[in-house]
């Protein structure tokens, strides 16, 4: 498996910027500035309409991998499964070798396994849907592990680091021109990384540099013009005026631990995050998810909604319909008539997403699936 960098990966982040659809939800609205809708309801509105795309849609997907712990059957799903959204569920009895647990419901393992609750450890072979926790699903491993799960660290996987517990806020890459740094570091004075949405353990590649050997840093520290690396620059490389830089925000695995906040997973090239080497005796996790939040007023030059990118207007047009209905003082019928039309557009972006066959919604969740069978 490849873990070279590969040039060109701006182009597979197209779509709307959030800036692009503020403007957009401001024409459709006939403003010109956000004097009477301002850029937080607006913000919210265009959030909510991406929440609720990808919620009917189902058409973003996640993993995760949960570590074991002996003897404790449950655990909790990442924060940003949707309720319904756990896929598949795999058992690693070692690194190289797994087995899919079955996905049943509480009452199914009343009826079919009396005792389980109070079950011996073994190898786990089924993953029984839990309660909640706050607004956090819960499983529970039937039978409980009886090993505990060997930890996940850096360096098993070329190309892919841990990072912090922070959920980034942007999944687009973003393009600089760098004006200083060095082997450890990366200044960019006409910037302010703080408002990028960056977290821990994303990389940053030199892209200007030979193609399949570009240097990567790992980012360890975010100040306002200048991000720090975890160690030098791969490759022997180094960052200094007019270098061109990509920070990869587009693809994140996480561990999740009921004991902590979940964790998260990054890689300088496509495809790797995916193909993470799983320890022995822990379990991955395959899901439907909810986008990142589109709500800080600072990122909407870098960031991108999630869903596919054709459907981008879309969103901006219900958000300028939805503002329209809740504006009580702008309900004459021909605005109730635009508001409508506007919401309509919204609502034909969602079935016009879930016709399409290669859509994940087209697969029945196999969770509601396979729960009551």
């Amino acid at each position: 498996m490849s873990q070279d960098f590969l040039t060109g990966y701006a182009g597979l982040y197209t779509g709307k910027t959030v800036a692009e659809l503020l403007t957009r939800i401001l024409m459709r609205l006939g403003e010109t500035d956000h004097s009477r809708y301002s850029q937080a309801i607006c913000l919210d509105m265009l959030d909510d309409a991406q929440r609720k795309f990808a919620s009917k849609t189902r058409c973003l997907r996640g993993w995760s991998m949960i570590p074991m712990r002996a003897g404790i059957p449950g655990y909790a799903l990442p924060k940003m499964c949707l309720p319904d959204g756990l896929e598949k569920a795999v058992y690693y009895s070692t690194s190289t070798n797994y087995s899919e647990l079955e996905l049943r419901d509480r009452a199914w393992m009343d009826d079919h396994y009396s005792g389980w609750r109070t079950t011996a450890d073994g190898t786990p072979q089924i993953l029984v849907i839990g309660d909640w926790f706050g607004n956090v699903q819960k499983v529970d491993v039937y039978p409980p592990p009886l090993t505990a799960g060997t930890t996940y660290t850096d360096g098993v996987d070329v190309g892919v680091i841990t990072g912090g517990t922070d959920l980034p806020s942007t999944w687009s890459n973003i393009t600089g021109l760098a004006s200083g740094g060095g082997t450890t570091t990366l200044v960019d004075a006409s910037v302010d990384f703080t408002t990028m949405g960056l977290v821990t353990g994303m990389a940053v590649v030199k892209v200007n540099s030979t193609p399949g050997s570009e240097p990567v840093g790992y980012i360890l520290t975010i100040a306002t013009t200048t991000l720090t690396f975890s160690s030098a620059l791969t490759n022997t490389g180094s960052f200094g005026s007019g270098d061109s830089y990509e920070i990869l925000a587009g693809e994140v695995g996480t561990i999740t631990n009921v004991t902590d906040e979940d964790s998260y997973l990054f890689t300088s090239d496509v495809g790797v995050i995916g193909q993470i080497t799983i320890p022995a005796n822990n379990l991955l996790v395959e899901f439907r998810r909810y986008p990142v939040r589109i709500n800080d007023s600072t990122k909407v030059d870098y960031q991108k909604p999630e869903i596919p990118w054709m459907w981008h207007d879309d969103l901006a047009d219900e958000s300028a319909g939805q503002i329209l209905i809740t504006d009580t003082q702008r309900r004459s019928p021909v605005e109730l008539q635009l508001a409508g039309s506007l919401i309509k557009s919204g609502m034909g972006a969602i079935a016009e997403c879930m016709t399409k066959p290669n859509m994940p919604m087209r697969v029945p969740s196999r969770m509601t699936v396979r729960m009551h069978r």
